[in-house]
């Protein structure tokens, strides 16, 4: 991978003035086509996702409901197969160095994976919170699960109903658990879909090549599929992702996805091995490893300000989960929390308080300031090392050229003696 770092820098610096603007120009309309996908990606999202909700309005058959219920998901995974086979494509036209090349695939992957999380959320808000009606519930019936009315988020007591059942009208009472259903949907798609390319479709296109290459040029030319190392990697990011956002509203996504994650491993391995060859680009151990942690903490930093802004301001419901005793119209989650945290023993509510305090907050800050600068000031000393020592074998090796042009010269005049 360094001597096609080198070449493409080579490259790179022999193009003229006219061919480098030529190039931004083109880079500047690629990019402008990768934001037109990801703005198609997000409205094909939330049309579905509202497609959704107005069709469970009406009475479904059985597959048809199955469908409807499932179809952001399918959208969400369809996308995510994709766009990203698109965004490498493109990124070979805008002739980056192939580390630079990765990394940019893989963020607008990732913008790609990521956002679609939020806009599944924001197109369930208006059905989760805007569009709350109020309605009627007497004190003493408030938190009576038997008394329709009066259990949960009232929205969801008429938009329920699979195959002419009209008892199953208002069974879904807490929006926390469509939420939760919605990632658990996400995590079995992202499963079924990642584990049917590998054996529907990678596998059966090594068979096909093995026995038709000699006899099929195309077959030859198509090749077998590439096990590609950052959208293998990028897979696993998006379970994370999925995990940590879902984990508030579904206890046991955690187990479900340390089950999926561990079926991927010998998935992936089995891919590997028998199914994929390598790919043509080689990529840097180490680089890849800290560029791949870095998408990871912002992955973590993205559902944390969106679980963030959830729990600061949307209602519980008021007749299911852990917020339902210390709910009230106008509480939010956080809200709820900080009262629960009230009635707890004087030890452990104090501890927990202590957390939020400038006592805790200033010294935290300080020690990961000084972490943060220790290890830049690392990394510096490190990139400093690696260019003397770069240095240094050149110098080397013009030291090895002239000796070797005065033993050649020598040679040469005892030749002629």
């Amino acid at each position: 991978s360094t001597l096609e770092e080198v070449r493409w820098k080579q490259r790179y610096e022999s193009r003229t003035a006219q061919e480098k603007v030529q190039l931004y120009v083109k880079r500047a309309g690629i990019h402008m086509a990768v934001i037109a996908l990801l703005g198609g990606s997000f409205v094909a999202i939330a049309f579905s996702t509202n497609f959704m909700l107005e069709k469970q309005q009406e009475v479904l058959s059985g597959f048809e409901g199955l469908l409807i219920n499932y179809l952001p998901s399918i959208v969400i995974c369809v996308l995510n197969l994709i766009i990203p086979e698109i965004f490498m494509i493109l990124c070979d036209f805008e002739e980056y160095s192939n580390n630079w090349k990765t990394r940019i695939t893989i963020l607008r992957a990732v913008v790609l994976r990521l956002a679609s999380v939020w806009v599944l959320i924001v197109a369930l808000y208006n059905r989760l919170q805007a569009e709350q009606e109020p309605y009627a519930c007497p004190e003493e019936y408030k938190f009576n699960a038997t008394v329709q009315r009066c259990c949960g988020n009232s929205l969801w007591q008429t938009d329920v109903s699979i195959g002419g059942d009209p008892s199953g009208r208002g069974t879904v009472k807490c929006w926390e658990t469509y939420v939760g259903q919605q990632f658990y949907k996400l995590s079995l798609v992202d499963f079924i879909s990642i584990a049917a390319i590998v054996l529907l479709i990678g596998l059966p296109r090594r068979f096909l090549y093995n026995s038709l290459k000699d006899k099929v040029p195309i077959v030859a030319k198509i090749g077998k599929s590439k096990f590609d190392l950052p959208i293998q990697v990028l897979d696993i990011v998006y379970s994370q992702t999925l995990c940590w956002i879902g984990m508030f509203f579904t206890p046991l996504l955690p187990a479900i996805t340390f089950v999926k994650v561990f079926i991927f491993f010998f998935l992936k391995k089995f891919e590997l091995v028998y199914v994929a060859q390598a790919p043509d680009n080689a990529y840097g151990a180490s680089r890849s490893y800290s560029f791949f942690q870095s998408v990871l903490l912002f992955s973590f930093i993205v559902i944390s300000s969106l679980l963030g802004f959830m729990i600061g301001n949307y209602n519980p419901s008021m007749s299911c989960g852990p917020f339902r005793l210390y709910s009230k119209k106008d509480h939010v989650m956080f809200t709820t929390a900080t009262n629960a945290v009230n009635s707890w023993p004087s030890v452990p509510g104090s501890i927990i308080k202590y957390f939020g305090t400038v006592a805790f907050f200033l010294p935290a800050f300080l020690i990961l300031l000084l972490a943060i600068y220790y290890y830049s000031a690392l990394s510096a000393g490190y990139r400093k090392m690696e260019k003397l020592l770069k240095l240094e074998l050149k110098s080397e090796a013009h030291d090895k050229q002239f000796l070797l042009a005065r033993v050649d010269e020598i040679i040469k005049k005892g030749q002629l003696k």
